[in-house]
């Protein structure tokens, strides 16, 4: 057993550093319309937003220990919207993108999609 155990602490000693500094990126979905204010969806046309270029738009904060603020699907959304002059994103993509560092971690909301104008 403690020939095992000298074998198994230097592996578990250069993966503890890796546990410890990693990060992933999150799917959240494909959405048709995203909006975070009232639109009149009447004079609302999607089919025009397939050649209008995409914009993106995030919203990141910092946490140290785990403590502190998240950050806000909507404030993303609405930088996207305010990028592209618009009320409403179409064909929108949503994802969120994590990282930590021992004591320092990060997240992010990251909203694509193409702007409907107003």
């Amino acid at each position: 057993m403690h020939r095992f155990a000298s074998m198994l602490l230097p592996a578990a000693a250069l993966a503890a550093p890796l546990l410890l500094l990693c990060g992933c990126t999150t799917d959240l979905g494909n959405f048709s319309l995203l909006a975070t204010k009232a639109v009149d969806l009447s004079n609302i046309n999607t089919q025009v937003a397939a050649n209008i270029p995409k914009v993106s738009g995030e919203d990141a904060t910092y946490q140290w220990v785990y403590l502190g603020a998240l950050p806000s699907l909507k404030t993303a959304t609405d930088h996207a919207e305010d990028k592209g002059d618009g009320v409403a994103l179409a064909n929108a993509h949503v994802e969120v993108h994590a990282w930590n560092a021992l004591v320092v971690n990060q997240f992010k909301f990251v909203v694509t999609g193409s702007p409907i104008s107003k």
